[in-house]
């Protein structure tokens, strides 16, 4: 579950000229600036909405991002989902954006088995013209093989919260582990599963982002 955002030139938080500046520079005809984020924030509430910040929301399956969660670490427990409330943040900013005008939302199963169709789709938004060609290769850089690569080969460091990336990219240093779709069958226990089914926020997650139970 991830938000990518796009803006013409400058990113909004990094811009240090004066309003009147900033919408001058937004006028440019600069390639489009991409930023992978998870936070939401009223900054870019506004700026999606008022249609200077093209955004892509990636929604998933919520059982599989909380088997990302134990296998990358994050949690040394299942219980954990709940003691820390990651659970709540997880639902709360997913609906967040969900319900913003102009945004645009890319299911990971979608991405996963039909990238070049998502790919067609990103571009139509933000009005580029692909050919074949460059679909093919666009395609072929974002694969698994090339992400395994740009991992491997990157500068890592450790961020305030111990997250160990590279802040280039926002690739984790275990950012590809087990991509495949509901993988949480051999990664969760049962007995968590059942209880996460009957949890009011990820009901209201499931039937949102229209997950079967």
């Amino acid at each position: 579950m991830k938000l990518l955002i796009m803006e013409k030139h400058y990113m909004a938080d990094t811009f240090s000229g004066t309003e009147k500046q900033y919408q001058e520079a937004l006028k440019s005809k600069e390639p489009f600036v991409a930023r992978k984020i998870h936070e939401y924030t009223l900054l870019l509430k506004r700026r999606i909405e008022n249609g200077y910040t093209k955004a892509f929301y990636t929604h998933r399956n919520l059982l599989d991002v909380l088997a990302s969660y134990k296998q990358k670490g994050w949690i040394a427990k299942e219980e954990e989902i709940f003691e820390r409330q990651i659970i709540e943040e997880l639902v709360f900013t997913a609906l967040s954006f969900k319900k913003l005008q102009h945004i645009h939302l890319i299911a990971y199963n979608d991405l996963y088995f039909n990238k070049i169709e998502v790919i067609k789709k990103v571009a139509e938004i933000i009005n580029v013209d692909l050919s074949d060609a460059a679909l093919q290769r666009i395609d072929q850089e974002t694969s698994l093989e090339k992400s395994k690569a740009i991992i491997k080969n990157e500068q890592l460091v450790t961020t305030m919260d111990k997250t160990v990336l590279n802040t280039r990219t926002g690739l984790h240093k275990n950012h590809i582990n087990n991509p495949t779709p509901n993988k949480w069958e051999s990664v969760l226990d049962p007995g968590f599963v059942t209880t996460l089914r009957n949890h009011k926020l990820y009901n209201l997650y499931r039937n949102e982002f229209g997950y079967e139970a």
